[in-house]
């Protein structure tokens, strides 16, 4: 991102013009890839083991959920909002929007 300008300043695509002589820059719209390219391998495999690890824990909670019904239907929500999170960072970079940040707590926290 801090480079942008300096690669594409002699660009003749009139859309990459636009967007230096703007001050802006284009975006991976993708969280994975965002990762990559700003934090760099090592900060990819740590967010895709924080999910993974995550994602083992929600579904070892709903295959041993208690027979409470409203835990029931807390553990299902939490376990499907993850995976809607997961599956919307391939469309989207919103890695550093506080509400994403929110939401991804909120379904990854224990359920009591």
């Amino acid at each position: 991102k801090a480079n942008f300008t300096y690669f594409y300043n002699d660009e003749n695509n009139l859309q990459l013009l636009n967007t230096v002589n703007w001050g802006y820059f284009l975006s991976t719209h993708n969280d994975y890839i965002a990762l990559l390219t700003d934090y760099g391998i090592p900060g990819l495999l740590f967010y895709l083991a924080f999910l993974a690890l995550t994602f083992r824990k929600l579904l070892l909670q709903l295959i041993y959920a208690p027979p409470d019904r409203e835990k029931l239907v807390l553990i299902r929500f939490n376990f499907m909002f993850f995976i809607c999170i997961i599956i919307f960072g391939l469309a989207t970079e919103n890695f550093l929007h506080h509400l994403y940040w929110f939401l991804l707590m909120f379904t990854s926290r224990e359920v009591t």
